[in-house]
């Protein structure tokens, strides 16, 4: 084992549990992680649904986190169905093939189409925002170009930030 191998696992290991831990006051509790051993991560006050999947919330600041993702992944969804201005974007593949992610406000994008490699995860994040006027959707497509067809097999877990 490597020195970098052996310092990371001394600093951080995650472990899976098929029941969620309620710790003590003061108690310290190890990373969890899902079957496939991919960091399960909350922000805020988040729930998850049974299949690990983020469910809504809301920060300090007031941007809305929010999830659009059924347990199984989806291959597209509108966030929201009114203008705004948009955060972030936190994708993770489930599915076995590599997807293009797209980003629009009605048909116009709001980022660059990102490859989501599969069992991959990215994120998209504007420190400013990025104001949409008519809706906030995602879709994912067999490629890079939007005129591509919809990746009806994608399986994709979403979570996103936009006021």
């Amino acid at each position: 084992m490597s020195w970098a191998t052996s310092i990371f696992q001394f600093l951080a290991t995650a472990v899976y549990n098929t029941v969620t831990p309620s710790p003590a006051n003061g108690e310290q509790v190890p990373f969890q992680c899902d079957s496939a051993g991919r960091l399960r991560v909350a922000v805020g006050e988040a729930a998850f649904t049974s299949g690990g999947a983020m469910r809504v919330t809301e920060d300090p600041a007031g941007l809305t986190w929010a999830t659009s993702t059924a347990d199984a992944g989806a291959a597209s969804a509108t966030l929201k169905a009114s203008g705004g201005t948009f955060y972030g974007l936190f994708v993770t593949n489930g599915g076995g093939a590599d997807t293009w992610l797209h980003v629009v406000d009605g048909t116009t994008r709001l980022a660059p189409p990102v490859k989501v490699p599969a069992g991959g995860t990215i994120s998209i994040e504007f420190n400013g925002g990025r104001p949409f006027v008519t809706s906030l959707a995602w879709s994912a497509r067999l490629g890079a170009d939007y005129t591509s067809g919809a990746d009806s097999g994608a399986a994709l877990f979403t979570v996103a930030k936009y006021v």
